[in-house]
Formats: C-alpha cells, sequence, structure tokens
C-alpha cells in the first residue's frame, strides 16, 4: 500500500476511534463518572488530531503532479 491509501484508511479508522470514545464520554457524563469523562475526553481529542494530521497527509499525496 502506497502512503496515499494508508492515510486515506487511517482518517476512517481515527474518526472511529472518536465516535467510540464520544460515546463513553457521554456515559461517563451521565453516569458522573468524571475519571472516566476525562480520559475519553483526551482520546477523542488526540484521535481527532491524528485524523487532521492524516488528512492533511492524505491530501499532499492525492493532488501531488
Amino acid at each position: 500500500m502506497d502512503r496515499k491509501n494508508i492515510a486515506f484508511f487511517s482518517i476512517f479508522l481515527f474518526l472511529a476511534v472518536n465516535v467510540v470514545s464520544l460515546s463513553n464520554v457521554i456515559e461517563g457524563y451521565y453516569g458522573e463518572e468524571s475519571g472516566r469523562v476525562y480520559l475519553f475526553t483526551a482520546i477523542a481529542l488526540i484521535s481527532t488530531l491524528m485524523a487532521t494530521i492524516a488528512f492533511f497527509i492524505w491530501r499532499k499525496e492525492e493532488y501531488r503532479k
């Protein structure tokens, strides 16, 4: 696999991690478990950052001439 395909699939992987983490944040918030909320919020923020980086890598590879 080339770099473009790896970046493309990693975007979806990081977004899936983000969705799962945010659902755990909501469950922790309503269950009043503050430790769980902070942990999964941090994981969601990191996965969002990684998905953004993967997007820019994919865009650079996609539009390279």
